[in-house]
């Protein structure tokens, strides 16, 4: 009878040293998956912040203000680009400054708007570098530029759609609000211009296309009967020809949308650059070229 109470008391013994060991390799694995998911998530920050690091870099070497007739130049990365409080993910957007040498001290040509949740910031977007994101029709504006209007531009725009385009425009900029039309949009098959005259290119030579999740550059220049547009393309006429889009001048600005909001795109803007002039193949390859290698966009140059 002793003998197997012996017996018992062993076993219970063996049952506790066994749950006991059993406790403390779920404390064990618990710290280490903490450690691990720890590690992984500052390896993701430590990936975003190169990134971030690597687009500075790329944008204060950029020849965008070395090309004549810069106007503006909105851009996601810079440190002056957004209000301080503001440059965090999920952020409301009130304020979208312009970098170019000549506004960015004093800013003189700044984006605004009343904050709220449907533009905001977005830390980690195309090639995991920051980007104002757009939707339920909301917009960013500029009365004027502080240079006077524009009879004709060159505006190249950096853009992930989050929506897949359809036959109606869905507009990335255009003038300010009660001012006449200058808005450079996308349809599904074509970009679509309209300074006064509204104006798609061609879907039978080099068309346009743009899909939901993707990323594009695209240069547009506003030119009279002989404008254009370019799409991860700096040589090739998206629609194979010039287009006429009319002559109104560009007085202010509005990004996200047409300036009456009901043309409105919804996803990521990352760059806006905005010359008074359209510019020469080697200027247009430039500037393509910069935002291909900064945001990993494949182009034609």
């Amino acid at each position: 009878m002793n003998k197997f109470f012996s017996q018992q008391k062993s076993l219970s013994n063996f049952s506790k040293n066994k749950s006991a060991f059993t406790l403390l390799e779920l404390v064990v694995v618990m710290m280490l998956i903490g450690i691990i998911v720890g590690g992984i998530m500052q390896g993701s920050s430590l990936v975003t912040s190169s990134r971030l690091a690597s687009a500075r870099s790329l944008t204060s070497k950029a020849p965008i203000s070395n090309i004549s007739g810069l106007i503006a130049w909105f851009e996601s990365s810079h440190k002056n680009s957004f209000l301080g409080n503001q440059s965090f993910d999920s952020a409301n957007i009130s304020e979208w400054r312009d970098i170019s040498p000549s506004s960015i001290l004093n800013q003189k040509n700044k984006l605004t708007k009343t904050a709220n949740i449907n533009t905001t910031y977005a830390i980690a977007s195309i090639n995991k570098i920051p980007a104002v994101n757009f939707k339920n029709n909301d917009k960013i504006s500029l009365n004027n530029f502080y240079q006077g209007s524009l009879n004709r531009a060159t505006i190249c725009v950096v853009f992930r759609p989050n929506f897949s385009p359809t036959t109606t425009a869905s507009v990335l900029i255009d003038s300010y609000f009660n001012q006449d039309s200058f808005y450079l949009g996308i349809k599904s098959n074509a970009v679509n211009l309209n300074a006064g005259t509204d104006a798609n290119t061609a879907s039978v030579t080099n068309p346009a296309s743009f899909s939901n999740g993707r990323d594009y550059v695209v240069c547009a220049i506003f030119n009279g009967a002989q404008s254009s547009a370019y799409v991860n393309n700096a040589l090739s006429l998206a629609g194979g020809g010039y287009i006429s889009a009319g002559t109104n001048a560009m007085n202010g600005l509005t990004i996200g949308s047409d300036r009456g909001g009901s043309l409105a795109f919804n996803g990521s803007i990352a760059e806006v650059i905005i010359y008074n002039r359209p510019l020469k193949l080697q200027e247009r390859r430039d500037v393509m070229i910069y935002l291909a290698k900064k945001y990993r966009i494949n182009i034609t140059s």
